[in-house]
């Protein structure tokens, strides 16, 4: 794996949050497009943390 790759996915959860900057979501985007082990990657992130906010939805209305 390349050096770039590493710090991208570092930062990775940090751009899924949406707490980058503008740069930095630039970089990881055109990054994301060229590297499909990376794409890999971020879409894997996603899908968790779509999961756990589902889960919390699920929490939430039966405490209700």
């Amino acid at each position: 794996m390349k050096k770039e790759c590493n710090i991208i996915r570092d930062l990775l959860p940090n751009y899924i949050e949406n707490l980058v900057s503008e740069d930095t979501k630039e970089y990881i985007g055109k990054h994301i497009n060229e590297c499909s082990d990376c794409k890999n990657v971020l879409e894997i992130m996603q899908e968790g943390k779509n999961k756990v906010i589902e889960k919390e939805k699920e929490e939430e209305q039966i405490e209700l």
